[in-house]
């Protein structure tokens, strides 16, 4: 962008002309004014006037156009890669029915996501009052569980015949999920274990992805009531990994899809410190336990991503065996109000 800037400096001389030829000149106005009175008295006939002589300074102004918005931040959220990523299992949810086929035996050989409890998990019934098939996020189809807010009530969805994969893989979970909750969460610890990765070797272990009060941690942790933290195993550390930036669970309780990723890898030897689990939502990672992210405060961040003692309880050369949505609600012995979790358009790869 650019301007012209005009300025005039004054001291320049009055000059009188007589039939277009220089008559004189006159530092004042008034002086000009008389001479030229006078020059026409004398020759009424001729053309006399006057003009008054300045400099003015003209420069170009160029003024800088305002910087472009800044681009957004790049993303290291894992994608599927086809010929790169090996694909282990997944689903759409489109072909099924209900979720009573859903858990129907037999058992079959495919790999497929069954309800629990069901005939082919626990050798019970369906329980449809808490599962639900449903119209998902692009026409085709979802899965529903539903909460009726009462401590410990919960529902499941469980993989099942997943291919076998090397106990020290890099796996990678994605799904596109949906939670509906009717009133304000801005008090309300909403705790569940939300998405679980069971162990091949230690098979009663599993790595989880949950919800929690922003506890057990060692910082005072105050932005909300609900946080995303990771437990591998039995053991505990001092804040678990817990969530250090958002988006969090009450901005996602929206009724909206939003896609969440997962990556996990156990270490390959005790003390190796190559092990890691991470969570992204909507492509921006909120959860990573890994040896490059200990003592590492993120932009924006409440806390540091992990500590020592996170990375510490990751599993040792133990793969995945199968995954599991849901859980029981734990968050307070105080009903809540009833809330859905919704799932669609699951992949599970490895590298």
């Amino acid at each position: 962008m650019s301007a012209i800037d005009a300025t005039a400096r004054g001291g320049g001389l009055y000059r009188v002309f007589v039939d277009g030829v220089p008559f004189s000149d006159h530092t004042s106005e008034r002086e000009a004014l008389e001479n030229a009175t006078e020059a026409l008295a004398v020759n009424p006939l001729a053309a006399v006037w006057y003009v008054h002589d300045y400099t003015v300074d003209v420069k170009l102004a160029v003024t800088a156009p305002p910087p472009p918005p800044p681009p957004p931040p790049v993303s290291d959220e894992p994608a599927f890669t086809a010929g790169v990523s090996i694909p282990v299992m997944g689903s759409s949810f489109d072909a099924v029915t209900d979720v009573v086929a859903m858990g129907a035996l037999p058992l079959g050989t495919i790999p497929r996501i069954v309800p629990i409890p069901s005939p082919v998990a626990t050798s019970q019934p369906v329980n449809v009052n808490t599962h639900e098939v449903i119209p998902g996020r692009n026409g085709g189809k979802a899965i529903r569980m539903k909460y009726s807010g009462a401590y410990q009530q919960g529902a499941d969805f469980l993989s099942q015949l997943a291919p076998a994969t090397p106990n020290n893989a890099t796996h990678y979970f994605q799904y596109w999920a949906r939670i509906t909750y009717p009133g304000d969460l801005t008090n309300v610890t909403l705790a569940i274990k939300w998405f679980e990765a069971w162990h091949r070797v230690n098979q009663n272990f599993r790595v989880q992805w949950n919800t929690h009060g922003g506890w057990p941690c060692n910082v005072a942790l105050t932005r909300e009531r609900t946080y995303w933290q990771i437990y591998d195993g039995s053991a505990t550390s001092a804040c678990q990994g817990m969530q250090a930036v958002g988006p969090y669970f009450r901005g996602l309780a929206d009724g909206l899809w939003h896609r969440f990723t997962h990556s996990y890898k156990p270490h390959t030897a005790v003390g190796a410190r190559d092990g890691f689990a991470r969570m992204w939502i909507d492509g921006v990672k909120v959860l990573d336990v890994s040896a490059s992210a200990v003592g590492v405060m993120p932009a924006g961040g409440e806390k540091v991503w992990c500590n020592e003692d996170d990375l510490a309880l990751l599993a040792v050369n133990d793969g995945i065996r199968e995954i599991r949505w849901g859980g029981p609600y734990t968050g307070s012995t105080a009903a809540i109000s009833p809330w859905t979790f919704d799932v669609d358009d699951f992949t599970w790869w490895t590298s």
